[in-house]
Formats: C-alpha cells, structure tokens, sequence
C-alpha cells in the first residue's frame, strides 16, 4: 500500500524512468544528431514536394522524386519518376484553378512518412458519359502522404473522401442534363 508521504518520490521514480526511456530511444540509433540533421533533410523534402504538388510545377517535382518512385491516387498509379511527371502533366493539364476554399489543415510525421491534410477547392475539365468535355467544381477534403529516403520522395499516395467527389459531380452532371 503507497502512503501518500511515499507518492512525490514514487512520481520521481516514475519520471525519470520515463526520461531515460526517451534518451534511450532518441540514442538507439547511435548518433542522435545526425538523425535529427536527416530528419530536417526529409522534412525539408517534403515540404518542398507538397509545395511543388499544389503549384503543379513539374520541374521542381521531378527534382525531388527518387527515380524508382511511386505515385497512387485513387484513380491512378504510376511508377518511376519519368512515369510520374507524365501522368501529373496530363492531370495537370484538366485542373483550370484551385478555389479560393484550398486551405492546409495540417502536416505531421510518422516515421519517413510525411503527412499533409488540407480541405481543396478546384476546377477541372471533365467528359463524363456522353457530355462533352466540360468543367466541373470540388471541394473535398485531401490527405497526402510522402514517403522519404536520404532527401527524396519514393512514395507519393493520395486520398481524398471519394464519396463526396462522386456525389459532387453526378450533381452537376446531373444539372448539365437538363
């Protein structure tokens, strides 16, 4: 049984145990600051490649991706950096504007995975059925996912709340239907 004259040593204990533990992560790897120097190096990359990603600047993307990278979207896959930038152009090419509504909610890391939310208005040229090729507004939210090694992206994986895109556009087809 603790006496409560026993619990403020107890919390010692208790916290120090736990800043040991930390240490004792942050040290595994045998050189901390050099993994702290990497990390900045991946973060850096990372957000470069979002920064590049939403101003659709080709270029800069191909500088940043690893040549065996990897691109999904829920509608396409593409593999290697050559394979990506061809497939980004052609959907770059149907995206007219980025509402004024685009808004990054937030970033975060999990290991070498970068995660950037965000809540995305655009416009894009569509043929839907047997409608001419027309434009078409989304608003849905985004979540973008990099994976990072040595300062380039490998992995480049999309998500966004599917459901409401096809809702969004079956209504304004259905609009454009009559």
């Amino acid at each position: 049984m603790i006496k409560i004259r026993d619990y403020p040593m107890k919390t010692t204990v208790i916290l120090a145990f736990r800043f040991l533990c930390l240490l004792s992560i942050l040290c595994l790897s045998g050189n901390a600051l050099a993994d702290l120097s990497q990390y900045q190096i991946d973060a850096d990359a990372a957000d470069a490649y979002a920064d590049a990603y939403s101003a659709q600047d080709l270029p800069a993307l191909a500088e940043l991706l690893a040549e065996q990278a990897v691109f999904i979207d829920p509608s396409n896959r593409y593999e290697g950096r050559d394979t990506i930038i061809e497939g980004l152009s052609e959907t770059f090419k149907r995206i007219i504007s980025s509402g004024p509504e685009t808004r990054s909610i937030s970033k975060f890391r999990s290991g070498n995975e970068f995660i950037h939310t965000a809540f995305i208005e655009f416009n894009m040229l569509m043929a839907v059925g047997e409608l001419a090729e027309s434009e078409y507004n989304f608003k849905v939210d985004f979540v973008m996912i990099t994976k990072v090694q040595d300062g380039k992206i490998v992995q480049h994986t999309d998500y966004l709340d599917t459901h409401n895109f096809v809702a969004q556009l079956q209504a304004q087809v259905a609009t454009k239907q009559e």
